[in-house]
């Protein structure tokens, strides 16, 4: 997870990230090898100045319509 986060990362210049920022995907080739696999990602700042990155990646049983109401 350490190594597609630095890759989520370095997707975008440092200065675009903003407090409040959240980043979601399911891209397999991005992160974790499945669609069920989804990231979700969130800048971390000191002050104003940006210090480190949180992320948590979990797993869907299925994809379905209607399957969350």
């Amino acid at each position: 997870m350490a190594l597609g986060i630095k890759n989520l990362v370095n997707q975008l210049p440092k200065d675009s990230y903003k407090p409040g920022d959240v980043f979601i995907t399911n891209d397999p080739w991005a992160l974790a090898g499945h669609l069920n696999d989804v990231c979700v990602m969130s800048p971390i700042f000191h002050g104003k100045k940006l210090a480190a990155f949180t992320a948590c990646v979990f797993h869907i049983r299925m994809w379905a319509p209607g399957l969350f109401g």
